[in-house]
């Protein structure tokens, strides 16, 4: 017999997560009234009336079901079949199981069989398909929200389209619109919760003379009818047709399906004979049916729950037949009200939370906490003055709990009304502090997760459903991945080399042809004879294309599979191997950290979007890619996740209140308890008055007073009080009081449980029992920040407020030491940093022996004993004037690519050149049609905007050179300038060599050389200059007055063609519409010799090596502002 081959080094390792076969459970003892559900040998009492188990968070209800459902099973003469344990998640149904296979683990290291543990619709669903088979009909199909979401706008779309009177005219503005889609879905499901069909609820519409219910209710029958004709047409087997539906309805159908099918409801009710119900609260009225239809036959039913942790009334819960179970002081109602879960300090906030909601004399809410000498932090409020201050202080309770307490990352959460508004500035935050961030999946639709929408873009690529957009998405996405800066070279590159192909197209569409092959097939079999796209990719250099190779790899594999009638699971696992992102993504999520974090995010959203593929392909095995991604993009509510494992990554959750339901971790922050947030009190479904439809269906009269917003405010508090009681060791709470223009408040909830969380000398008044906010941000406990402050403290001029001046130079010292021991080891940020090295040359450009050049190569017509020039521009001595920095910054690297305004000023210059060299109005109009394209204005809006300004300014123009070619004679137009002023003319305009010294300027001969627009002569012979502008605002008189470019052209065309009579501004199409004109008059000696001063001075600043910066009115708009020393957003870099 051969040997096995030993294991190599890199052989596969399996960690055991499950307990170990020796690992058991302790029996739990249970004492006082949960005692009398067990008999004296340790299992289940038999008993019909169904017991009622209350207790506030963490006492032991979910325990105690698990005990019963295990103590049962463990009886000889008991089957686990007969055994159900019904619960709201399949979260809760996943933990379940674990908990409860750990515990039935037999000496033997076998666990016996397990209960039937389910979801309450997984339970219906599962007889449902047994009254279907009875009938030898295939089981039914199933709807999630998200689904339903997009077939009711589908539908509502050709409502309004087709201009139908099913809605009341005050209604139809509203078909189209996300909202309403939301509002009719959550109707239809609220009364299908409460046994209503669309013909029941057009009936009660009709009596109650309400039009909006009658169509609501004629819209839930069209859509059944929809529904199953969708499943017969088309289908490729028998079986496929079977009606579809959602959550709400499946439970009612069971009723109805048991109704007409007694043998199958004998034979369950048979079956059961222990029958357990977990988070009972959240019950709607038809499934608290269900349950009193199969409990009948069991020996034990037992509901386990806590009306104040209701807080899915918006998805149809009802607490009532729970609250109603069992009266008050009856047997059959045992309360729990020991926390095993919360520290004394917590229980008190909790209690104090809970003590807020209505029908406060409820027992389970006096929680005492059963760990009464645990040792634990007490609860905390922070307020801050901003929102960047509260993610601020966020992270740094983050990483103080997991470096000093040693809590894992994963056992800290971060719970918000809503994550959405708040996850930018946390995952912000977090990310920058090095703490690994996962959110809940079903916070957020596939859509907006990184990676999903990034390879759902690959499919719109290859199925005709690709524009601009998507173009863009697949550069910078996860397919890509290059950056803004990359993408603008590309399209700068795509449409340089088009004109100099002597094509127009833009460079969006450009894009989206080389991305997408059907837009590509579909565009050229409609314009054959246009330039190729192998010509213009061909004219890209190696760094403009570089972002193209790696999405034409992903888009060819996909397009492939398309070619090859893949289905759309195929196609979309053909896109993904293509990217080759499994093993970087595995690699990084093993290593953990925040990299790890967001591996793990990438690769649950891909998970999820192969889960709904599968899902589509099995409902729609003969659907297309182009309909599966309008499924998803349609999307905007989150699709519940699979649940795979409860084994999740180390990183901290950050998860809403709602979801959070049900769990626990030892550190939980509650930011953004806002008022107007939380509670966030805007009324809901007030357009179909579905608050007014349920109280009739409940039986209210409609004349009664019923409070709206009193109910809403109740469930605003228990979402606070499930935030609450959610940490087993320490609680943290934060808001903002301040944030600027739009004032935020703390929320009136936080004052409550501040009563008992703040001490009264920590207040910040007596009127409030909050804190004071916090002036400053803390310094998060991370290494990047500890980093900053050590070299912030080395590099400091003078001692900071906060330590004391005696201590300042130990503080420094030690600051130093510090450093030094963090280079040593590596630390990023600790060695290389500005301040370390030197400066790297202070030796000027030019000097006045061998000047260089600045804006010119070309040899200066200057005599051979003079130095050379220095070149100026009247646009760069402007520059100078106003700020020496960006000058010189502009002019090595600084500037960036012309912007539209430049674009747009250089096409409307040459209109105006042709329009006075007499072309027609309409082939200027013809021009500008034709090269407005090369603008690449993507926003069809703005394009049309400034297409109608050109229009205008050329019809403004056309109007301003009738009048004054009947005032001045034309001289030229495009005039050229080059003129050099030389040390020997200085004498000429009265300077001297003391005024050169008082400014600090050189005598360096200056070659002035420009082009004036427009150059005119007055009946005795001066000269007026014209710059055109297309800018949106007129200067002020004073500011033409002190205009830099216009001086220096009145300089060189009196130094070279005689004297002039005025320069002037004439802007074609300002805001208002009206052209408008500014004048500069003839300069008289006085300013003639300061402007030939100033120019000698800016020559003279060229050679640095200093440059000034300079605080002006054009800062905003500066291209180089990011390197600037006054800007507040300046970031300097350096190459290594």
């Amino acid at each position: 017999m051969t040997e096995p081959a030993p294991l190599a080094d890199d052989a596969l390792h399996v960690t055991l997560l499950r307990p170990s076969v020796g690992e058991h459970h302790a029996a739990r003892q249970w004492i006082g009234a949960a005692s009398t559900l067990f008999t004296d040998s340790g299992a289940p009492i038999t008993d019909p009336v169904p017991y009622q188990v209350v207790g506030g968070p963490g006492t032991g209800k979910t325990s105690l079901l698990i005990d019963l459902a295990c103590s049962y099973c463990r009886q000889p003469e008991h089957s686990s079949d007969a055994v159900l344990l019904l619960t709201q998640s399949k979260r809760a149904v996943a933990a379940l199981s674990e908990e409860i296979a750990a515990q039935l683990v037999g000496s033997d290291g076998l666990a016996s069989q397990q209960p039937l543990i389910r979801t309450v619709h997984s339970y219906a669903y599962s007889l449902l398909a047994r009254i279907a088979a009875a009938e030898g009909a295939p089981a039914p199909k199933l709807l999630t929200g998200a689904e339903k979401d997009v077939i009711y706008r589908e539908m509502l779309a050709t409502i309004a389209e087709d201009g139908t009177n099913l809605w009341p005219e005050w209604i139809r503005p509203a078909l189209t619109t996300v909202g309403f889609a939301r509002e009719l879905r959550d109707l239809i499901s609220r009364t299908a919760e409460r046994g209503l069909d669309g013909v029941a609820l057009r009936a009660l519409g009709e009596a109650a003379g309400e039009p909006a219910w009658i169509a609501a209710g004629q819209f839930a029958t069209d859509f059944e009818r929809i529904q199953l004709l969708r499943a017969s047409v088309g289908a490729a087997r028998e079986e496929e047709i079977s009606p579809a539906l959602d959550a709400a309805e499946l439970v009612g159908a069971v009723l109805e399906g048991l109704a007409t099918h007694p043998d199958i409801l004998a034979r369950e009710r048979q079956r059961l004979q222990l029958l357990l119900v977990d988070d009972a609260h959240h019950l709607d009225p038809q499934m608290a049916e269900l349950i009193d239809t199969i409990r009948s036959g069991a020996q034990l039913t037992v509901l386990a729950g806590d009306p104040d942790q209701m807080v899915f009334r918006f998805r149809g819960a009802d607490p009532s037949y729970f609250h109603n179970l069992a009266p008050l002081g009856s047997s059959h109602r045992i309360v729990l009200s020991s926390s095993y879960r919360l520290t004394p300090h917590n229980a008190e906030v909790v209690r104090v939370a809970g003590s807020r909601l209505p029908d406060n004399s409820q027992q389970w809410r006096e929680l005492t906490a059963a760990r009464s000498g645990t040792a634990a932090p007490a609860p905390m409020i922070h307020l801050t003055e901003s929102i960047a201050a509260e993610a601020a202080t966020v992270a740094d309770v983050v990483r103080r709990a997991h470096l000093i307490d040693n809590v894992p990352w994963s056992d800290i959460a971060i719970i918000c009304r809503s994550v959405g508004p708040h996850l930018p500035s946390l995952r912000r935050a977090l990310a920058a502090a090095g703490v690994p961030l996962r959110t809940d999946a079903a916070d957020l639709p596939l859509t907006e997760q990184y990676a999903a929408d990034g390879i759902v873009a690959v499919l719109e690529a290859v199925s005709g459903t690709c524009d601009t957009t998507v173009a863009e998405k697949l550069l910078t996405g996860v397919v890509g991945r290059a950056d803004p800066a990359d993408v603008r070279s590309l399209r700068r590159g795509l449409r340089r080399t088009e004109l100099a192909q002597g094509g127009r197209r833009d460079s969006g569409l450009l894009l989206t042809l080389l991305l997408s092959p059907t837009a590509r097939d579909t565009y050229y079999a409609e314009h054959p004879t246009d330039i190729p796209l192998s010509m213009i990719e061909a004219g890209l250099t190696d760094y403009e294309a570089k972002p193209l190779h790696q999405v034409h790899t992903v888009v060819d594999a996909a397009w492939q599979s398309v070619q090859h009638h893949g289905t759309v699971e195929e196609v979309l696992w053909e896109a993904w191997n293509a990217t080759g992102l499994a093993d970087s993504w595995r690699v990084a999520s093993l290593r953990g950290g925040v990299a790890g974090a967001q591996a793990d995010r990438n690769l649950d959203a891909m998970m999820a979007l192969f889960d709904a593929a599968s899902d589509y392909v099995d409902r729609i095995p003969t659907g297309t890619v182009a309909s599966f991604v309008r499924y998803i993009r349609e999307q905007e509510l989150p699709s519940l996740p699979r649940i795979r494992s409860l084994h999740t990554t180390d990183a901290v959750t950050i998860i809403s209140a709602t979801s959070a339901a049900g769990r626990e971790w030892d550190t939980v922050i509650v930011p953004g308890i806002q008022e107007d947030e939380w509670p966030t009190l805007a009324v809901r479904g007030s357009l179909l008055k579905l608050n007014e439809l349920l109280d009739r269906i409940a039986g209210v009269t409609p004349d009664a007073i019923v409070s709206r917003r009193a109910p809403q405010l109740a469930d605003e508090r228990r979402l606070l009080y499930v935030a609450l009681s959610r940490a087993r060791r320490s609680l943290v709470l934060t808001a903002v009081s301040g944030g600027g223009a739009d004032t935020l408040t703390p929320s009136r909830f936080l004052e409550d449980v501040a009563e008992v969380i703040v001490p009264p000398h920590q207040r910040a008044d007596e009127d409030s029992n909050l804190p004071a906010v916090a002036s400053t941000v803390p310094h998060v406990l991370s290494m990047p920040t500890m980093v900053a402050r050590l070299r912030s403290i080395v590099c400091a001029t003078a001692p900071f407020p906060t330590i004391p001046p005696e201590e300042w130079d130990s503080y420094q010292q030690q600051a130093f030491h510090q450093l030094v021991r963090l280079a040593q080891a590596g630390v990023p940020g600790a060695l290389n940093w500005w301040g370390v090295d030197g400066v790297t040359s202070d030796a000027p450009l030019w000097t006045l022996t061998s000047p260089r050049t600045t804006a010119d190569t070309s040899p200066p017509p200057a005599p051979p004993h003079e130095p050379r020039p220095v070149t100026l521009s009247p646009s760069a001595f402007e520059t100078l004037q106003e700020c020496p920095l960006r000058w010189f910054l502009s002019r090595n690297g600084g500037d960036t690519a012309p912007g539209l305004a430049a674009q747009f000023g250089t096409l409307i210059h040459a209109l105006t050149q042709a329009s006075a060299s007499g072309v027609a109005e309409a082939d200027l109009r013809t021009a500008l049609a034709e090269s407005w394209p090369a603008l690449g204005i993507d926003a069809v809006w703005l394009a049309e905007q400034e297409k109608t300004r050109a229009e205008e300014s050329l019809a403004n123009y056309a109007t301003w050179n009738t009048t004054e070619s009947a005032t001045f004679t034309l001289d030229g137009l495009e005039v050229g300038v080059d003129h050099i002023f030389t040390a020997a003319d200085l004498a000429d305009y009265g300077i001297s060599a003391d005024d050169l010294a008082a400014v600090d300027a050189s005598t360096i001969p200056v070659r002035v050389k420009g082009r004036i627009d427009r150059l005119e002569c007055t009946d005795t012979g001066q000269y007026v200059i014209v710059d055109f502008k297309t800018g949106k605002t007129l200067p002020s008189k004073a500011a033409t007055a002190d205009n830099a470019q216009l001086a220096l052209y009145q300089l060189a065309i009196s130094a070279t063609k005689g004297a002039v009579a005025k320069a002037k501004l004439v802007y074609l199409r300002p805001r208002g519409g009206t052209l408008g004109e500014r004048e500069q008059h003839s300069l008289d000696v006085e300013q003639q010799k300061h402007w030939r001063l100033a120019l000698q001075t800016a020559a003279s600043a060229t050679s640095g090596p200093t440059f000034q910066a300079c605080r002006n009115d054009h800062c905003a708009q500066c291209a180089v502002r990011e390197s600037c020393p006054l800007q507040s957003q300046s970031v300097l870099t350096r190459k290594a």
